[in-house]
């Protein structure tokens, strides 16, 4: 029966990821829905990576390929696009893993609403094994796309626990900024849903993620925060550019939902920046704009998440004295 089934072109970037690599890809392969593929793309590992690949996976449906050189989560992504035959696309990091009944799901959420991209939730993992939770289809939550993209960083800040059309990111040339490391996900899922009539939201809990609490910034000690992590935030906005360009090109009117969006990023940046006591950093100027009296205005308005038009609003008025409240309660 499997054979009558769409394609589903499973992508997994991998760097130095042979701790975690076969966890992933044997979660994949467990998958209820048969019909797909996997295709693993090595972003210049310098550990054993491609060669445990290699030997362990013996597999029709498991495609190896590699970058050349160090290029990016990104460009890795990128290159599998490329390579992808499916009729759909799905992301999975290579030290996450799925539920069983993750493609299925996500399918038959397509099918019923086809007009919308198909996202389940994300059950964080670090410390213990994932707790995937399986819902009646009943559980779904619509959401327009003009909301979506006024709240992606509330919804759904992911390009994975999603399943794309595979027409669509090839007909428009959908890719991810590669010069941009971070919020990447939310730029390629914001031109995306352009040409969606929103999204559809399933309740289950079917993708485990593994947070690095020794990576950039994003879950770093704030004692430890340093010049590094501010820059790298605020690339964010090469991403954000990108995908204002790519609104404006093709649905004009979602280019400014995307731009309020952005607004919660623009308040984290901020915010990263007074813990780092760092005053001067790239794209600053640029970054507060999104901080304008008129941008909060529509954040507040559109604003689904009580906490982050807050914490927004706070930062907005002052960073400063936001950063000491927030340090005193230790959030």
């Amino acid at each position: 029966m499997s054979h009558q089934l769409p394609l589903i072109s499973i992508i997994v970037p991998m760097h130095n990821a042979d701790k975690y690599i076969q966890r992933c890809v044997e979660s994949i392969r467990r998958q209820s829905y048969k019909n797909f593929e996997i295709i693993l793309v090595d972003d210049h590992s310098t550990d054993n990576t491609l060669q445990l690949c290699r030997e362990i996976f013996d597999d029709d449906r498991v495609f190896i390929s590699a970058n050349t050189g160090r290029k990016g989560v990104s460009a890795a992504r990128n290159y599998g696009i490329k390579l992808a035959k499916g009729d759909y696309i799905t992301f999975v990091d290579a030290d996450d893993v799925i539920d069983s009944n993750y493609l299925e799901v996500l399918f038959s959420l397509n099918k019923k609403y086809s007009d919308c991209l198909p996202m389940c939730r994300l059950v964080e993992f670090s410390k213990k094994n994932p707790e995937f939770s399986l819902i009646t289809d009943e559980q779904v939550k619509y959401i327009s796309r003009k909301i979506f993209l006024a709240n992606i960083y509330f919804f759904h800040p992911s390009a994975c626990a999603c399943l794309f059309k595979s027409k669509i990111i090839k007909e428009y040339d959908i890719k991810f900024e590669e010069k941009c490391s971070f919020c990447e996900d939310d730029y390629f899922v914001s031109k995306y849903v352009a040409f969606c009539k929103g999204v559809i939201l399933t309740t289950c809990r079917l993708y485990g993620y593994y947070i690095n609490y020794g990576g950039l910034g994003t879950h770093k000690d704030h004692s430890k925060l340093n010049k590094s992590d501010v820059d790298h935030r605020a690339e964010s906005i090469l991403g954000l550019r990108d995908a204002i360009d790519f609104a404006d090109r093709y649905n004009g009117g979602t280019s400014k939902y995307i731009k309020v969006g952005y607004s919660f990023i623009a308040a984290d940046i901020m915010l990263t920046a007074q813990r780092a006591e760092i005053s001067n950093f790239k794209h600053k100027n640029e970054i507060k704009h999104y901080l304008s009296l008129l941008n909060c205005l529509y954040f507040i308005i559109l604003g689904k998440s009580k906490k982050q038009v807050l914490f927004v609003s706070a930062v907005a008025i002052n960073s400063h004295l936001t950063k000491k409240l927030l340090d005193r309660i230790n959030y």
